[in-house]
């Protein structure tokens, strides 16, 4: 009976040789699944049709299959043709077969590095195993990684295949400029300042990768479209950029509203401009840390900032890190707010909660956080400015400050 995938007993034959079943029924499970030559005894393994049957299926199959059909030029160019890796399994006979390492690269360019030195030095090998992986260069000969056809087929494939070509053509425009429109960060390896200084390059490099700013010229790090296109793309580039760009406040709210922890490389007066830092907390609430004091006792630019991040209420200044609404905002429990109110009822002698009708009570109970529902927070605040009216308020001055100072001292 063969052993097919989905079978009851499937997984637990993966540790039992196939031994046991007939020619006929491995042959039907290798069919379904190549990779069940693992488990066929020894003879099934140099049976020429059952390898055939597995490698056909998966190429990986090879591995099983014994010495002598490893070296099967047949078996082996079955199994490449399904998976070019299933050169690592050949002999090493056949990893200098021309036609066997070329239908491998067809497949899979990494095969490449399993050919021999005399086949790392086809131009026609290496040429098709770049073109399928460009980081088969690697494995190229010195004289073709010094091939600029050769070199750009493979930046073209993958911008990283630039580091494997030779100090020459690393400095060489149009083989940079290939890679870096594939993969922006290959600007780290062009050897030449000309090329990184080079306006279209670096242009192409931060639009892929906005970190590749570091690598260019300090004149282009201070070239208002290339740092734009730098920060939108990864807005933590701004801090390669010249220092005027980092006091540009169009340059700089892109890159907060885009990312706000990049508000730690903007200049102080900009970190002192309220739109930016708001911005910057609403995005990233830990970049209240590099706001500037004023503003970090701004109360509307602290509760944006506590909404999702709570732990940077340390952040703020004191008096509003005691502030009842900053610490609910800053997701201290619904639970506890309730708790205070409730004391505070029992003092006072009556309800004191204002517009907290038991409906809202529930609500506030039921929530996970404020984010679900931000009508609490302006019932909150609706409560305390009711309560604290000086004429018609319901709550003293001194059960206003009680309220507070047992808030507080539930919250910690």
């Amino acid at each position: 009976m063969a052993i097919l995938p989905g079978d009851d007993n499937y997984t637990w034959h993966l540790a039992k040789t196939l031994s046991d079943y007939n020619r006929e029924d491995v042959l039907a499970t290798v069919k379904a699944d190549g990779n069940m030559l693992e488990f066929a005894s020894d003879e099934l393994r140099a049976d020429r049709e059952v390898v055939l049957a597995a490698v056909n299926k998966s190429g990986y199959a090879l591995e099983f299959a014994s010495d002598e059909l490893q070296a099967d030029r047949e078996v082996v160019l079955a199994a490449v043709n399904q998976s070019g890796l299933a050169l690592e399994f050949a002999s090493d006979e056949l990893w200098a077969d021309r036609e066997v390492v070329l239908a491998a690269v067809k497949a899979d360019g990494r095969a490449f590095q399993f050919a021999t030195v005399q086949l790392r030095a086809d131009r026609e090998v290496v040429l098709a195993a770049v073109k399928k992986s460009g980081l088969a260069l690697q494995f190229a000969s010195y004289e073709l990684s010094a091939d600029r056809e050769v070199v750009l087929a493979a930046v073209k494939a993958d911008g990283r295949a630039l580091q494997f070509a030779t100090v020459f053509l690393r400095a060489n425009r149009e083989a940079v400029l290939a890679a870096v429109k594939n993969y922006g960060w290959a600007l780290f390896f062009a050897t030449t300042e000309v090329v990184r200084a080079d306006r279209e390059v670096v242009l192409a490099a931060v639009e892929k990768c906005g970190y590749a700013l570091q690598c260019t010229s300090d004149e282009l790090k201070a070239d208002r479209e290339v740092v734009l296109a730098a920060v939108k793309q990864d807005a933590l580039a701004l801090r390669y950029s010249s220092q005027e760009l980092r006091a540009d406040r169009e340059v700089v709210l892109a890159a907060v509203k885009a990312n706000g922890r990049a508000l730690e490389f903007a200049t102080v007066q900009l970190r002192a401009d309220r739109e930016v830092v708001l911005a910057a907390v609403k995005g990233y609430g830990r970049a209240l840390e590099f706001a500037t004091v004023q503003l970090r006792a701004d109360r509307e630019v602290v509760l944006a900032a506590v909404k999702g991040f709570g732990f940077v209420l340390k952040y703020a200044s004191d008096k509003l890190q005691k502030d009842v609404l900053v610490r609910f905002a800053a997701g201290h429990s619904i639970e506890t707010l309730n708790k205070c109110l409730e004391e505070i009822r029992k003092r006072a002698g009556e309800d004191v909660a204002g517009n907290f009708t038991e409906e809202a009570i529930q609500i506030m109970m039921s929530s996970k956080g404020v984010d679900n529902h931000p009508e609490i927070l302006r019932k909150v605040e609706t409560f305390v400015a009711e309560a604290s009216h000086p004429k018609k308020g319901v709550l003293a001055k001194r059960d206003r400050d009680l309220f507070e100072k047992d808030f507080i001292m539930c919250s910690q």
